[in-house]
């Protein structure tokens, strides 16, 4: 009997263990799909992104063409006029807000992706929270009060963009836990302060429903979300959590049914050496006998023609559709104080076409600015970063765009390497 019984215990044994190998094979592949899942819908995100900003890049664009020409309009004769002329100047805004909005939604596509470049730079934690808080204005002011508490805090690292987005889409939850409706007996909370250890604090408070324990734990699990289908992804707290993560700090939830929430962001401060300096002023290009020469190479034409709009009274402007183009027009002699082109094009890539540049008239080479919607790869990105050219993201506002131009005509001249050979002949060594 006892052999039996031994034997009995061996074989149950072996049975569990085989069990348990069949368990956690199961668990690895489900991780393995889960993660070949996130990746292929990242790169689906990448791809969203990069479609969505061509479209948006000359929305935005005219937009602001419109707002600066009603700015700088002259005051109307009558009453009417002058009433009308003060509601198209809201619509405009208005729109103005809603393609911002847009904006932000593509770059946590891009975030979500991990394709979007990373500029970390000391940042005050009070020009974050104050541009969140004006994009969110609409959600917040039918739901709660809003409250700010702000303390000083230091300066952190951290890409601009990325952070703005983490405090919209924050404030953006605390505002959809409360209903619409009853605003004076809700509020929200936005508090600010520094720990004990230096680190910025910034916690985002609300009067909402709260969250039930099991929800609370997977709030930061990719595409979970409480919302009914169409009005959540299950991305935003998820893209929060990466972000924050990645700039070394944390990012907690404390709530409970019929309490609320509290949303907790810690983050490092900036090293001392890299806290924040006044702001340079705007270097302005020196006044000269002729008009600058910008070219502009984009394949969609709605770009171009919104780059035009913003600059033509400015520049002596002349717009291409691929980098050929722009090719035959340096190679046939002409020069341009500007280059404004974008990276992902058929045929030849921005990219490609500095290359090009390099090799057969440096000088323009050194006048590129890169305009991009969105970077796919790492090697993309890391001979972005090599060229040490400017870059501006889609879609750019006309002030940012002018005051780069600006720069890039104020700065200095890098050295240039052109040989004694005609541009042609070194095209054609070229190959």
């Amino acid at each position: 009997n006892d052999q039996v019984l031994t034997a009995v215990a061996a074989a149950v044994q072996v049975e569990e263990e085989r069990w348990r190998a069949t368990r956690e094979r199961q668990q690895i592949e489900i991780q393995l799909r889960n993660a070949q899942k996130l990746e292929a819908i990242g790169q689906l995100a990448a791809g969203i992104a990069h479609e969505i900003n061509n479209p948006l890049a000359y929305v935005t664009a005219n937009l602001e063409v419109v707002a600066e020409s009603l700015a700088a309009a002259p005051p109307a004769a009558s009453p009417e006029q002058r009433a009308e002329h003060a509601e198209m100047q809201a619509a405009i805004g208005d729109a103005c807000e809603g393609a911002e909005r847009v904006r932000n939604i593509v770059r946590g596509l891009r975030s979500f992706s991990r394709s979007e470049e990373e500029k970390r730079v000391p940042i005050a934690l009070s020009d974050v929270l104050a541009a969140a808080i004006r994009l969110t204005g609409n959600e917040v002011k039918h739901r709660a009060v809003l409250v700010l508490d702000l303390a000083p805090t230091p300066a952190v690292l951290a890409d601009d963009g990325r952070l703005t987005q983490v405090f919209i889409n924050l404030v953006i939850n605390a505002a959809h836990a409360i209903p619409e409706g009853n605003t004076d007996a809700n509020r929200i909370t936005v508090r600010t302060r520094t720990a004990r250890d230096g680190r910025a604090i910034v916690e985002i408070e609300d009067t909402g429903a709260g969250m039930p324990p099991e929800v609370q734990a997977r709030a930061f699990d990719p595409f979970f979300t409480t919302k009914e289908v169409g009005e959540g992804t299950g991305l935003g707290l998820s893209i929060c959590h990466g972000i924050i993560s990645g700039l070394g700090g944390q990012i907690t939830i404390d709530s409970a049914p019929g309490r609320g929430c509290l949303v907790r962001v810690v983050l490092p401060p900036a090293a001392a050496e890299a806290q924040l300096a006044p702001p340079p002023a705007l270097a302005i290009a020196d006044a000269a006998p002729r008009r600058r020469r910008v070219l502009i190479i984009d394949d969609e034409p709605r770009v171009a023609q919104a780059l035009e709009r913003m600059l033509h009274t400015d520049y002596d402007l002349t717009l291409v559709s691929c980098g050929a183009s722009a090719l035959e027009h340096v190679t046939a002699g002409a020069r341009y104080d500007a280059i404004i082109t974008d990276v992902m094009m058929p045929n030849m890539t921005g990219i490609e076409l500095f290359d090009r540049l390099e090799v057969l008239a440096p000088d323009q080479a050194h006048r590129v600015i890169f305009l991009t919607g969105g970077v796919f790869t790492p090697q993309t990105q890391a001979r972005l970063e090599a060229a040490g050219t400017p870059q501006l993201q889609k879609p750019v506002g006309a002030q940012e765009l002018r005051a780069c131009i600006a720069k890039l005509l104020a700065g200095p001249r890098r050295a240039e390497r052109v040989s004694a050979v005609p541009l042609r002949d070194r095209e054609a060594s070229a190959g």
